[in-house]
């Protein structure tokens, strides 16, 4: 959490105002998070981002690997 704060004060320093989270989803070389998972740890940040009043929007994203079997 501690990085994922300081990443935060960077991107507001840097003018930025919100960020997509997007995990990968559906990949073959990393282990994919279930949508509720991606929400509630999103919705953490949000909190803490709160609690030290650092003015950055976080929005739920997931970035998903295309594969042969995507439309299944």
């Amino acid at each position: 959490m501690q990085e994922s704060l300081e990443m935060a004060r960077i991107a507001v320093a840097d003018g930025i105002k919100t960020i997509i989270a997007t995990p990968h989803h559906n990949s073959p070389y990393v282990d994919s998070q279930p949508a509720a998972v991606v929400l509630n740890r999103v919705e953490e940040l949000r909190e803490e981002l709160r609690r030290h009043a650092i003015p950055l929007e976080i929005l739920p994203g997931q970035e998903i690997h295309i594969t042969e079997t995507i439309v299944e």
